[in-house]
């Protein structure tokens, strides 16, 4: 009964009845099964995630310490003062830390304040490695230029796509050609403001704006060793290292170059952060307020207008809308909390991901808890037209109480309905099934085309217009959402149990699967180097454990052997079962979990060097930072100077020891488009190169069983010798053996033969004898003569 609870459907009014007062007398007798049932999938659900987390933990502690990253060697240096880009500061810095604690440092990377010179920072180093790339990877050159095509769409897409000019140089290096084509493009400019015009060659006062930035209250002091990098953090302790009047903290760094954020270092103000999480929360309600207005208000005046009369309900085509209607709700979700995100600007990319993450569940949560109180009221405006009534005979539209109607089982036998089908698939599956298109192959198709129609997209800009979205951590507040949705299924008719988590399950295995397609196939370069975000993602589940809790106290009332309150009071008894799963939930991930981590140093601590890894790993804390490499070439006029590491681009970097820098690497090498899809004669050289070296094997096989068979051989000719030997003695002795027996078998057949001729003659004396007087005699006399006593058997 307990699997087609709230599954079976009526088609009159008295069958309505009928089924009503069996799913609700079934429902009340099996209660006691739903209440045990839900409290052994909290108990294990919730110990479950708890098991979890250690496990999480100790894979990270675990990976941490048997891998070497740039991290291991970083200690963050805070309460920098701040200075002027015209002071050595790296240097001081490096000189100070080495006085202070003792220890040898590679080298110091300082984070700066250049937010308002970002674009032409960013614009001159992409410059300056598209000119060291081309110089190492010449284009090939053609004999005319392709015409710019100049229909709308083409001048759209060059005004939002195409750079302000087409090679940035540093003030000093530009050319008299290009300064002169440079002042006609001014003149041009000025005649047509209204119109973009893309410069040949633009210049930036690079050396004065590097001068003119301050630091920011944060860098990264980088040691040979991690050892030694802890004994400095040790020696620094709580008194701190002065430096220009301020004194410096150290503590070990949590993060890897590539996640920080350098742009975004000069926001440590906690008010500046506070203003822009504020403003970003602003934001992302005008999103759903758009949301709401444009997507979700016509389709519940659609469905509240509707005539549920004699119980009629929507079609198919207002079940596909809605479906839409939640794909869209999260897809604009997705892109606002993104870009609040983004505009909130925090230092660690780690931090973007938890904030990301967090923003875009709840979000989704607002969502779903509209759509379910849409769901309710058309479940109610549903039964209300049926005029179904309660097991008691109350029409539904007289019950005062919200509890007494969703306790009622008509509305939880079609809110359960209404809930799977909100599930699954508009939920758990679709989505998913239009992410593949929407964000691989759409994109790359749109970027191709514009590439190439577009003879000025080349270079870095077609690679990075043709490169993959942006890996982010969104999918951890999918799985959370549809799991929290899954669970409320509990709070109905156990009919849909089973497909709910089957549905559930089945999504999650496409999920992965396509996830794990994407990761390895179709996204950028990305490294998450803290736990932050896994362990909030574990937090998130103390919501579906808390709906569970909360689901318990809800059956549980007015049950034999449980309390009884009213209707009001049950639900303040699920808020506060909901809310104290949450407190406890979070102190056990706070401090129950980390008393099972692991103990101990990193392997290697003391052994593996800064040096091992740098030539490991390109990007570090100096090739990472983009004012580094600025000041490294125009300031402290390194040769070679320090480079800026972009993915894809690390054979760019050039081995400077003294300045920290040991990567080397080559060029990947380059596609041939116009070579032939198989190239024959390579595949027939391949397949050669593969029959000979089967060949050798097969002969070196051969040899191997040969000796193995000869050697064989040999043991089977000496175990038949063994064998003949052993065979003529068991011979010879079974021929002994048959002699003696014969001779002895002889000897008794002889013996019994002459017993028996013997028996024989006793038998024929009395029967030889034919006197009548000695029978007589015999007889007459009483006493047998001794010749006749013998000879009678």
């Amino acid at each position: 009964a307990l699997l087609i609870l709230g599954t079976r459907r009526a088609k009159t009014a008295r069958q309505n009845c009928i089924l009503v007062a069996w799913g609700f007398e079934t429902q009340q007798r099996l209660m006691w099964t739903k209440i045990d049932f839900v409290v052994v999938a909290y108990i294990l659900t919730f110990l479950g995630c708890i098991a979890f987390g250690i496990r999480q933990l100790r894979i990270f502690q675990k990976v941490d310490m048997q891998n070497s990253t740039h991290k291991d060697y970083a200690a963050r240096i805070r309460n920098l003062p701040m200075m002027d880009g015209t002071e050595p500061v790296e240097e001081e810095l490096k000189k100070r830390l080495e006085e202070a604690t003792g220890q040898k440092v590679v080298g110091v990377s300082v984070c700066w304040d250049f937010q308002d010179y970002e674009d032409e920072l960013l614009e001159l180093i992409e410059s300056k490695l598209v000119e060291k790339d081309e110089k190492l990877n010449p284009m090939p050159l053609t004999t005319e230029d392709q015409p710019e095509p100049e229909s709308f769409f083409a001048r759209m897409e060059r005004s939002m796509l195409a750079a302000d000019a087409e090679r940035v140089v540093a003030k000093g290096e530009m050319s008299e050609e290009e300064k002169e084509t440079a002042r006609r493009e001014a003149q041009a400019q000025a005649a047509n403001p209204d119109e973009e015009i893309v410069e040949e060659c633009k210049e930036v006062d690079v050396v004065g704006i590097l001068k003119s930035l301050k630091t920011c209250p944060d860098a990264y002091a980088i040691f040979e060793t991690e050892a030694a990098r802890d004994a400095a953090v040790e020696s620094a302790g709580a008194g701190g290292v002065e430096f220009n009047g301020n004194t410096l903290k150290l503590n070990a760094s949590r993060v890897e170059p590539q996640t920080v954020n350098w742009k975004n270092c000069a926001n440590t103000d906690i008010a500046v952060k506070a203003k822009r999480v504020v403003m970003g929360f602003f934001i992302m309600l005008a999103g759903l307020a758009l949301w709401v207005i444009a997507f979700y208000l016509p389709y519940a005046w659609f469905t509240l207008t509707f005539n549920y009369s004699y119980g009629q309900e929507p079609g198919f085509v207002a079940g596909m809308s809605f479906s839409m209607v939640v794909v869209a709700g999260n897809a604009l979700m997705y892109l606002v909390c993104s870009e609040v995100a983004d505009r909130t600007r925090f230092i660690y990319v780690d931090d973007r991901e938890v904030c990301y993450m967090l923003l875009y569940c709840f979000a989704c949560v607002f969502n779903v808890a509209l759509d379910l109180i849409t769901t309710y009221m058309v479940a109610y405006r549903i039964n209300v037209g049926l005029r179904m009534k309660t097991y008691d005979g109350t029409l539904l539209e007289n019950l005062q109480q919200f509890s007494d109607t969703f306790e009622s089982y008509a509305m939880q036998r079609t809110l359960a309905n209404n809930l799977y089908a909100y599930a699954f698939p508009a939920t758990f599956l679709i989505p998913f099934l239009i992410e593949p298109v929407a964000t691989i192959y759409a994109p790359y198709k749109m970027m191709m085309a514009i590439v190439r129609t577009q003879p000025s997209m080349k270079g870095f800009m077609a690679e990075r217009l043709l490169g993959s979205l942006v890996f982010d951590l969104s999918r951890y507040a999918d799985l959370m959402l549809d799991v929290m949705i899954a669970v409320l299924i509990f709070f109905f008719p156990g009919g849909y149990n089973i497909q709910m988590f089957v549905g559930l399950a089945g999504s999650h295995v496409y999920i992965y699967f396509f996830d794990h397609y994407r990761v390895l196939r179709s996204i950028q370069s990305c490294n998450y180097a803290d736990k932050m975000v896994d362990w909030w993602t574990q937090w998130l589940m103390c919501i579906p454990c808390g709906f569970m809790l909360a689901c318990v106290v809800f059956k549980a009332n007015c049950q034999p052997g449980y309390f009884c309150v009213d209707g009001n009071t049950t639900v303040a008894g699920c808020a506060v079962a909901f809310f104290a799963h949450i407190i406890l939930h979070t102190l056990a991930l706070k401090f129950v979990v980390p008393i099972f981590g692991l103990q101990g140093e990193s392997d290697g601590a003391d052994t593996n060097t800064y040096q091992d890894c740098s030539k490991r790993i390109a990007c570090s804390w100096f090739s990472a930072n983009p004012v580094y490499c600025l000041r490294s070439q125009y300031i402290y006029k390194h040769s070679p100077p320090c480079l800026f590491c972009i993915p894809g681009k690390e054979h760019l970097i050039e081995v400077n020891e003294d300045i920290g820098l040991y990567f080397n690497d080559c060029a990947a090498k380059e596609e041939d488009y116009d070579a032939p899809h198989v190239d024959v004669d390579a595949v027939k050289a391949n397949l050669k190169e593969l029959k000979g070296k089967a060949d050798e094997k097969f002969e070196e096989i051969k040899g191997k069983a040969s000796g193995h068979l000869e050697e064989w051989k040999g043991k089977a000719e000496e175990l038949k010798g063994k064998a003949t030997g052993h065979f003529e003695s068991l011979n010879q002795q079974m021929s002994g053996h048959f002699e003696d027996l014969q001779g002895k078998m002889s000897g008794h057949f002889e013996d019994l033969q002459g017993k028996m001729s013997s028996g024989m003659s006793s038998w024929k004396n009395p029967f030889s004898s034919s006197s009548p007087s000695a029978d007589t005699g015999a007889a007459g006399s009483g006493e047998p003569t001794g010749e006749s006593s013998e000879a009678k058997p």
